[in-house]
């Protein structure tokens, strides 16, 4: 019996080795990665004239294990031009890949930096270094002799020091590598650390400052007629900072966005109910400015990331309007024609180019508006000294875009990149990319038989096309007086008659006709 029992360990534990010596033989090494090289001509001081705005860089992945190669899902790298990810830059994707064992892959990327804070880095760099943030995204799978793991999630990420040269400070080391988790898991990344309760009104918005990356753990809420900043301190730690009481007890602020003034003063920007706007003084704890001109509740305000002096409001009224909070002026107003056609929920500004917005609604669409024609408007903002009232302040009726994504009102729209995310009552985020046709032909027009049709385009010119002939047949060319006009919409006569309707829609909707024989 005991010799058994001895036998029966001694198997045992010969088995335990052998499955121990199996587990650590097959278990994957932790690929590494490093970040090789990083430049931005711009930000080289030496040359003169300054170098193109484009961003350079190399990584660096390597397998170390020595009988496993790698499968690489596409590589996602993003990159900030601070270190606490406030201000996105831009991102780089390298395809899929397969490495190896024991194998070190060098991939190249590049991309133009039209998001980075010039001002604030250029600054930097002169002083001494900027620091930015790299993170990269992927999951890979193993080969393990034929077959392959399931797929393990990599998060990486490494803060970098940038010189005067546009360079890393230390090209040979490039950055510390770190290395991501290999570990498959289901457990939440985040944790609650505290809760407060501010009364009993509820709270319609929080948002952390992502404009000054000086007061990135400061966050400011909205609820009743409160507007609150808080600020969050080591070990989960909360502190009120400011809190402001609006005079009007019935007021409901529902939405509230961080701003600042020229000189760096952060403010918070808040409306609501009433339909004004309060810019707060964060600094000197006193009310700044207070917008008026919403005919009805204020849903959202969202500040412009390259600009944080302006900010732009959704309202009920169905308009969508564009404030300078340093000098109060109501700038643009996108509403008319072409605007919403019931209240509007959300706005957004585009991260990286500075003209562009998107808006959404109750009557189910999603529309984006361009500022690129009215930018003077915008500059002159900045220096204007006279009444606020006195501003021309101009109306943009026609949105470059709308997308009916959804069968239901979207209350909520957000850019993430060139694609946006749109969201309706349906219990799902879309995202999509708006398919922008700038340089397709506009509306064309046909008479009631089909015998011709008419097309005009941004020289002011029409042309009719006789669509019974073979092959097609181009009339002449009707130049309208005024060749600036950008024609987008035209009118045959129902029943034939030799006569077309030619509309301006641009740059402000005014509506002009024309009557034009037609050849017959």
């Amino acid at each position: 019996m005991t010799d058994c029992c001895k036998r029966c360990s001694s198997f045992i534990l010969a088995l335990g080795s052998t499955a121990l010596f199996m587990w650590l033989s097959l278990r994957p090494s932790k690929p590494k990665c490093l970040l090789q090289q990083f430049y931005i001509p711009a930000l080289n001081k030496t040359l003169n004239p300054p170098g193109n705005t484009t961003l350079f860089f190399q990584l660096r992945l390597e397998n170390t294990n020595k009988d496993k190669g790698v499968y690489y899902d596409p590589v996602n790298v993003t990159f900030f031009d601070s270190p606490n990810k406030t201000h996105f830059i831009g991102n780089f994707t390298i395809p899929n890949f397969y490495q190896g064992h024991k194998k070190k892959a060098t991939k190249n990327g590049s991309f133009n930096a039209r998001g980075l804070d010039w001002e604030a880095v250029s600054l930097a760099v002169s002083n001494g270094s900027a620091v930015f943030r790299v993170d990269m995204a992927t999951s890979v799978r193993y080969k393990i002799m034929a077959w392959k793991t399931k797929r393990h999630r990599i998060l990486v990420g490494a803060n970098v020091i940038i010189s005067n040269q546009g360079t890393l400070v230390n090209p040979k080391k490039g950055c510390d590598p770190v290395v991501g988790s290999l570990a498959s898991s289901k457990k939440r990344e985040y944790r609650v650390t505290n809760r407060l309760q501010e009364g009993k009104r509820p709270l319609y918005a929080v948002v952390f400052n992502f404009i000054d990356s000086r007061y990135f753990n400061v966050f400011a809420t909205v609820g009743g007629n409160r507007v609150t900043v808080y600020q969050c301190l080591e070990g989960g730690v909360i502190a009120v900072l400011q809190s402001y009481v609006d005079e009007d007890k019935d007021e409901s602020f529902y939405t509230v966005s961080w701003a600042c003034n020229v000189d760096g003063t952060p403010f918070v920007v808040a409306g609501g109910i009433n339909g004004i706007i309060r810019v707060i003084d964060a600094s000197n704890e006193k009310i700044h400015k207070s917008f008026v001109g919403h005919g009805d509740s204020i849903n959202e305000i969202r500040t412009q990331p390259l600009k944080p002096s302006l900010v732009v409001s959704a309202s009920k009224d169905e308009s969508v309007r564009l404030w300078n909070v340093h000098t109060g002026i109501c700038i643009l107003i996108f509403a008319g024609a072409g605007g919403h056609r019931n209240e509007v929920l959300s706005v957004d500004f585009h991260p990286s180019d500075i003209y562009r917005i998107a808006s959404c609604g109750m009557d189910n669409t999603v529309k984006i508006w361009s500022m690129k024609e009215f930018w003077t408007y915008v500059e002159k903002s900045f220096t204007w000294t006279d009444l606020p009232s006195k501003f021309p302040t101009k109306y943009v009726q026609f949105p470059v875009f709308i997308a009916s994504v959804h069968s239901n009102y979207v209350d909520c729209n957000r850019w993430l990149g060139d694609f946006i995310l749109s969201k309706s009552v349906d219990n799902e985020i879309v995202l999509w990319e708006p398919k922008m046709k700038e340089q397709s032909p506009g509306e064309f027009s046909c008479d009631f038989h089909y015998n011709a049709a008419a097309i005009g385009n941004r020289e002011g010119k029409i042309y009719v096309w006789e669509l019974q002939s073979s092959p097609l047949f181009s009339l002449q060319g009707y130049l309208i007086v005024n060749p600036n006009l950008r024609l987008d919409k035209l009118q045959c006569h129902l029943m034939g008659a030799p006569y077309l309707a030619a509309v301006r829609m641009e740059p402000y909707g005014v509506g002009m006709q024309h009557h034009l024989p037609r050849k017959s």
